[in-house]
């Protein structure tokens, strides 16, 4: 019999290394910009304010994203994300305001 907090256990630790509030606050513009286009993403610009929900969002719609089960995995990501996103908006909107939105280069 499987042990059912190992799915939960797994995403949770997925997530967390791949948060998109986690990478886009501990990631340069270039760093964020680079990650997008292995993914395939068509996003090129991502505001600061709420960008890991952004963030996730453009991973979710990439077209490398074929396994539907990564794709439920990554779309809670957006949910979690816009928790956190809401946690550090002063920062964010702050760095909005003085450095504009993560565009592609």
């Amino acid at each position: 019999m499987r042990n059912p907090l190992i799915l939960p256990l797994l995403a949770a630790l997925s997530l967390s290394a791949g948060c998109g509030t986690v990478v886009t606050l501990s990631s340069t513009d270039h760093e964020i910009q680079q990650a997008l286009s292995r993914h395939n993403s068509s996003c090129t610009s991502i505001p600061r304010i709420y960008s890991g929900v952004v963030y996730s969002s453009c991973v979710a719609h990439s077209r490398t994203l074929l396994d539907a089960r990564l794709d439920q995995v990554i779309w809670a990501d957006v949910m979690l994300s816009g928790a956190l996103d809401t946690v550090v908006l002063p920062y964010t909107a702050y760095r909005q305001v003085k450095d504009g939105n993560i565009t592609s280069y």
